[in-house]
């Protein structure tokens, strides 16, 4: 995603979206270091670099080398989140036990923003391995949960979670001629 692309007039705060750009790009890279930040993103080298020097004094990256990464901090705030939830301990142990009872993976996912987002995942003796881990974001159409999380929720907040379409994501992405987008 190059930051010059990014909409202006938005009323958000350019640095904060930049800063969330590099974060968002190392977690896709695993490490690499500023040149390459700079090229994907279409930024300054000096930009970049100072957006990592802060990020490496807040510990939130960490620098290895000439290369750099995110730092486990996210990991804290994530399961802080998580385990502050009024109700985790009671979706964890029915995600638990259903895991165990059927010996298939169960998941719980919550909306958030109109997405779908992975809070706990449990594995059976026969579960099949998927993509879906914990903290993933997903498009509530594209999954059983999901579907299940839009049949509950009233019209207006499960068009008003994503496009004017009804289910269409606003980022670009290839779709099967057989989506359905029509309310039913």
């Amino acid at each position: 995603m190059d930051m010059s692309e990014t909409p202006t007039g938005t009323g958000t705060i350019k640095s904060v979206e930049t800063a969330f750009a590099i974060m968002e790009l190392l977690a896709d890279t695993q490490q690499t270091g500023v040149t390459d930040i700079a090229t994907t993103l279409g930024l300054a080298k000096s930009t970049v670099h100072n957006h990592l020097k802060t990020m490496c004094h807040l510990d939130y990256v960490v620098r290895e080398g000439d290369k750099y990464r995110l730092s486990w901090r996210f990991l804290e705030l994530g399961e802080e989140i998580r385990d502050n939830h009024p109700k985790y301990q009671l979706f964890q142990r029915h995600t638990e036990n259903l895991a165990t009872h059927f010996e298939e993976r169960a998941q719980f996912i919550v909306e958030e923003n109109g997405r779908g987002v992975y809070l706990f995942r449990e594995t059976g003796r026969h579960a099949v391995r998927t993509d879906s881990g914990v903290g993933k974001r997903i498009y509530l159409h594209s999954t059983a949960a999901g579907k299940a999380i839009l049949a509950h929720m009233p019209p207006s907040a499960s068009t008003k979670s994503s496009t004017p379409g009804g289910c269409l994501p606003s980022l670009p992405i290839r779709l099967s001629t057989r989506t359905n987008c029509s309310p039913s």
